[in-house]
């Protein structure tokens, strides 16, 4: 649902094979090589350099999109730190710190045995975590565990109130990208503020590594992740643990951006006692996502690159709309270069019956300067679940995607700030699971 943001906070596609020993000659033309790729946004050597999965994973026109949407969010690039080589295990990889207007992120590139690009990572520089003022004062504490089975078990961390012996929870999901357990969106930590927040409420939360960030390695030789694999069984595993502990009372689901659109799906799997939709969408992805390219062009009237970004979408959203999108379509002509077969399975959701088929209780909960699910995407809800008397809808003034607070347009470069996700939706989400009748669900 994130579209760039996803792409800017997104692992590229790792696939990292062992590697042969460079010379420090070879390394300081590669290194050359990748800093100039960036500063031209000419990423033809990077293509033809990699290997055979990551150059079925990324194009030319993706690289130039995503740095793009860098420039959205950060400003300009204004230079280069000074890159350091790594070796880990077998693995060499390339990290180079690139400096923005509005921030710093890392790009860390990997070679394999036979010299070819076969990883390509993009993540910002992390940044200290502060409490949020409305969990400053309040203890809480903190349960590092594992969710699910092997070969996919997940570290996640189970954040209660102090002092209680029974209390709800709340399992957050993710939205789109390989997230953290913290959702760490350029400056904010979504879920962790969510959960300090909750649990300063007598609220726990449970919260967990997304498969494809904590697999991203073997996750990469997929030909495309399934919605399955990258949403719906993690979450039916962490509602299981939360379910199982003898402490919690009340069990919710509370998905945002892509994981508000599979909740509906998550219930045919569990019923949870009430269920919180954030920032999502009953609309196709890649109606919301052409949207969001189309108002990145008209916010930036002046960069041409926004407007080349979309003259490039367009056909490909025709082309993803049209009866000859089929699932053996090349990457190269995939909206995003999101695979083939990943769309044709989101081509296929009913999403408006699936929710009309919950029967908890539901909070839709949207931002009301969010730009990545707008009015129009709240709307959509409250027309799809018509007449039923088991959704309340909640549209906050003034916070974006990340709920986090603003005044005027969202524009992408408010995601690089350090902030804190609003009280006011703190308060909503807390409101709702105190509404809910203090029973499990078994």
């Amino acid at each position: 649902m994130k579209a760039l943001i996803a792409l800017v906070f997104g692992a590229f596609f790792i696939s990292l094979n062992p590697v042969c020993a460079q010379t420090e000659g070879q390394k300081q033309e590669w290194s050359e090589q990748i800093v100039e790729a960036v500063r031209s946004k000419n990423f033809t050597w990077i293509i033809a350099n990699g290997d055979s999965i990551l150059r079925s994973k990324i194009s030319d026109s993706l690289l130039i999109q995503t740095f793009t949407g860098l420039e959205g969010m950060y400003g300009k690039n204004t230079g280069f730190e000074k890159g350091v080589w790594k070796t880990s295990g077998k693995i060499q990889v390339y990290t180079v710190p690139m400096i923005y207007e509005n921030g710093i992120l890392e790009l860390s590139v990997s070679w394999d045995s036979a010299q070819k690009i076969s990883g390509f990572f993009l993540k910002p520089k992390v940044q200290k975590w502060s409490r949020p003022p409305y969990a400053d004062s309040v203890e809480v504490l903190e349960e590092e565990v594992f969710i699910g089975k092997d070969p996919w078990s997940l570290p996640a961390t189970f954040s209660f109130p102090a002092g209680k012996s029974s209390f709800p929870a709340l399992v957050l999901v993710h939205g789109s990208g390989p997230n953290d357990r913290d959702e760490s969106i350029g400056g904010v930590k979504v879920f962790k503020d969510i959960a300090y927040g909750l649990a300063a409420q007598g609220i726990a939360v449970l919260r967990y590594e997304k498969r494809t960030k904590f697999y991203s390695r073997e996750l990469a030789d997929s030909a495309s992740v399934t919605l399955n694999q990258e949403v719906i069984e993690d979450a039916v595993a962490a509602l299981n643990w939360v379910a199982a502990k003898k402490e919690v009372n009340t069990v919710v689901l509370a998905g945002h951006s892509l994981g508000a659109m599979m909740a509906p799906s998550i219930c045919e799997l569990y019923k949870p006692d009430g269920v919180v939709l954030m920032a999502g969408s009953p609309r196709f992805l890649g109606d919301i996502v052409i949207e969001q390219f189309r108002y990145l062009a008209d916010a930036y009237p002046d960069n041409k690159q926004y407007a080349s970004a979309l003259e490039e979408a367009e056909p490909l959203y025709a082309h993803l709309i049209s009866q000859k999108f089929t699932a053996n379509t090349p990457l190269d002509s995939c909206l995003l270069g999101i695979p083939a077969p990943y769309w044709m399975e989101v081509k296929k959701l009913s999403l408006c019956e699936f929710l009309r088929k919950l029967k908890s209780p539901v909070l839709v909960v949207q931002g009301e300067r969010d730009y990545q699910v707008t009015r129009k995407d709240f709307e959509a809800y409250q027309t799809c679940t018509s007449g039923l008397k088991n959704f309340e809808y909640k549209l906050l003034p003034g916070l974006n995607h990340c709920f986090v607070f603003g005044k005027g347009a969202s524009i992408p470069s408010e995601y690089t700030k350090q902030d804190h996700v609003s009280a006011s939706f703190i308060q909503e989400l807390s409101g709702f699971v105190n509404r809910l009748n203090p029973k499990r669900n078994k």
